[in-house]
């Protein structure tokens, strides 16, 4: 199986920089599991984001300089990446195909009554009227492999926007600061795809040999299982936040 392997010190620092690293990582995968070219393009991209992060982050008429080889690497950066436009045209057409696969594989995964991905395939086309089958079929092929991941960021979301329809102003930071939780419960749902039979099939709903496997992923402090309500999922991200003693908003943050 493919394994995205991450930095367990970019969690245990509790720096934003540490925490954007990681998440462009998980996201290059769960946009482009398939396409390495991209995954490489868009993590050039986020290098150039996060030396300019790290620039804003130096106060203004200080004496701080930053480092030769710091402004080299970002020179560089900048020297390679894709525009942004492109590359944000880019990420909103795969993020919209890989929550269509996700949708596809939690319901498969969570319906009371037994169910198979070609019906699903057919309820996704008939409530999505712009594709046809076919190209539905090409996107859950597609982004099968990585469809753990989109599904758990698709379930923490949908409960930080039951609990605060407002939280859109600070949805990078809170991307940030619950991706412990996603990653956590990205690894439940490929346990879980990885074990499910499909009816009529000797396959499961993911397949071992292909699916992407995480290592090295945060430590969380929470029995973190699959939600299949909306309560729930809205449920685990405050018992994730409590644990981990974020302050409420406007009163600070925890990532500095």
């Amino acid at each position: 199986m493919p394994v995205l392997k991450l930095d367990r010190n970019d969690f245990t620092s509790n720096t934003k920089s540490g925490r954007m690293r990681a998440l462009a990582q998980v996201h290059a995968v769960m946009y482009w599991p398939d396409d390495e070219k991209a995954r490489r393009q868009y993590l050039e991209f986020g290098e150039l984001i996060a030396w300019q992060d790290l620039l804003a982050s130096i106060p203004a008429g200080s004496n701080i300089e930053l480092p030769k080889e710091h402004a080299a690497k970002m020179f560089a950066a900048a020297g390679r990446v894709l525009p942004a436009s492109e590359i944000h045209a880019r990420e909103k057409a795969a993020r919209d195909d890989a929550m269509r696969a996700a949708k596809i594989f939690e319901n498969v995964l969570t319906s009371e009554t037994p169910t198979s991905i070609g019906e699903q395939i057919d309820l996704a086309t008939a409530t999505t009227h712009a594709i046809s089958t076919r190209q539905v079929e090409r996107i859950w092929q597609r982004y099968q492999p990585s469809v753990h991941l989109s599904a758990a960021s698709g379930a923490i979301f949908e409960g930080v926007r039951h609990s605060d329809p407002d939280f859109e102003p600070v949805r990078h930071e809170m991307t940030l600061l619950l991706l412990p939780l996603m990653i956590r419960l990205a690894e439940a749902y490929r346990i879980a795809g990885e074990r499910l039979q499909l009816r009529q099939s000797k396959r499961t709903l993911l397949d071992p040999a292909t699916t992407w496997r995480i290592e090295n992923g945060p430590a969380v402090e929470l029995e973190v299982k699959i939600p299949t309500t909306l309560d729930q999922a809205t449920s685990l991200v405050g018992q994730y936040l409590k644990l981990s003693m974020v302050p409420a908003r406007g009163e600070g943050t925890a990532l500095h």
